[in-house]
């Protein structure tokens, strides 16, 4: 629900009317850190995870599933309303 509710948010007008080039540079570096970041990210999860849920694969997919749906749910957010993107 809250994917669709930011699909149908609204583009300033303004900026939606003009051409806005790609910088390439900064794609690049973004894809680097953020891929960067992802994975400390997933690595400290695993860790976590696996310090309080053992061996116990139920828990442990339930887990990674419900930080992997928070996860996607912050970038959205992010991507959607920071006005740089």
């Amino acid at each position: 629900m809250p994917c669709a509710a930011r699909a149908g948010a609204h583009v300033d007008r303004e900026w939606e009317r003009t051409p806005h080039p790609w910088n390439l540079r900064e794609v690049r570096n973004f894809m680097v850190v953020f891929g960067l970041v992802g994975s400390a990210f997933d690595l400290l999860t695993f860790g976590v995870l696996f310090h309080f849920v053992g061996e116990r694969p139920e828990l442990f997919r339930s887990g990674w599933f419900v930080e992997s749906l928070l996860t996607e749910l912050a970038i959205i957010r992010f991507a959607r309303e920071t006005p740089y993107f």
